[in-house]
Parts: C-alpha cells; sequence; structure tokens
C-alpha cells in the first residue's frame, strides 16, 4: 500500500487483502512461487509504459480508497453503525 501510494506498479502475493487492494492494477504472484515471482518480475519490467500507467493508477486507488480522509471517514461510519445497533436493542 506504501509503495502504491508513492504512485508505483507492484507485485504482490494473495495475502491480507492485497489483490483485493490493487483491483485489477498490478500483478498477483501465488505464494511460494519462485518461477511466477520471476515471471512477474519480467513481465512487469518489459513495459515501461504499462508500469507508468499502473503506477497512476495506483496513486489514485490510494487516494481514493485509504488516504487518512477516506478512513476516517469510513471509522465514522462503523461508530454511527455500533451507536444505531446499540440504541436499538436497547429499545427493546
Amino acid at each position: 500500500i506504501t509503495a502504491m501510494g508513492y504512485g508505483r506498479a507492484v507485485i504482490v502475493t494473495d495475502v491480507g487483502g492485497m489483490g483485493e487492494t490493487l483491483n485489477g492494477n498490478g500483478w498477483i504472484i501465488p505464494t511460494e512461487n519462485s518461477s511466477a515471482l520471476a515471471d512477474g518480475l519480467v513481465e512487469a519490467l518489459s513495459d515501461r509504459h504499462c508500469l507508468r500507467d499502473m503506477g497512476e493508477k495506483s496513486a489514485q486507488l490510494i487516494a481514493d480508497n485509504h488516504s487518512p480522509h477516506e478512513v476516517a471517514h469510513r471509522l465514522v461510519d462503523v461508530y454511527e453503525e455500533v451507536l444505531r445497533v446499540r440504541r436499538n436493542q436497547s429499545m427493546k
């Protein structure tokens, strides 16, 4: 996520939700598969324009979904939902 925030294309394994975070932008490599990692690196380095475009999209994905403002907004939504549920439970 940090690399994406700096506008970089990324190669990740699908662990901890990183595959979802990429949203189709980057390379997802199976865990413990060094040949797949090598293939991903070769593919990534063979197209500088693709890397630039993915880097730009990475920065936008982070700005749209993981910026401090967006994270705070989502956290407020969670707190408001918890309060609604608690109020509904106490009314019963």
